[in-house]
């Protein structure tokens, strides 16, 4: 299903009864897209998982979910600088974008990947 997904529905187009057409197909891709990388990692196909995730995240770059996935990949290859790294390229994502800060489950995330690094370090 995913592989059918070819962008925005009617394109360009600015006509108000396609909006909310191309919105919900756009929340169902990306959800989708998000249970597909999950089962991936699930599955342990790491790489599969990585490719989609950097293909989604050049995409929708602003899409916490997906970096959220990734930063857990990271985390799962004990890769802590890929996933310092990361964090921190989301954190200022979001905060040139919206003026935010990462929800609390990254940040939580982010807390322990950083006390474990302590732990052992």
């Amino acid at each position: 299903m995913l592989a059918l997904y070819a962008g925005e529905l009617y394109g360009d187009m600015d006509a108000t009864w396609c909006i909310d057409k191309r919105e919900r197909l756009l929340v169902l891709y990306l959800d989708r897209s998000r249970q597909y990388c999950r089962y991936l990692l699930k599955q342990g196909d790491e790489d599969g998982a990585e490719r989609k995730l950097v293909e989604l995240l050049r995409r929708y770059p602003l899409d916490e979910g997906f970096h959220e996935l990734m930063l857990g990949l990271l985390e799962r290859r004990g890769d802590r600088t890929g996933f310092i790294q990361h964090y921190h390229r989301l954190s200022d994502i979001l905060e040139q974008e919206f003026g935010l800060q990462p929800g609390d489950g990254v940040k939580q995330l982010y807390e322990r990947v950083l006390n474990a690094g302590k732990a052992s370090g």
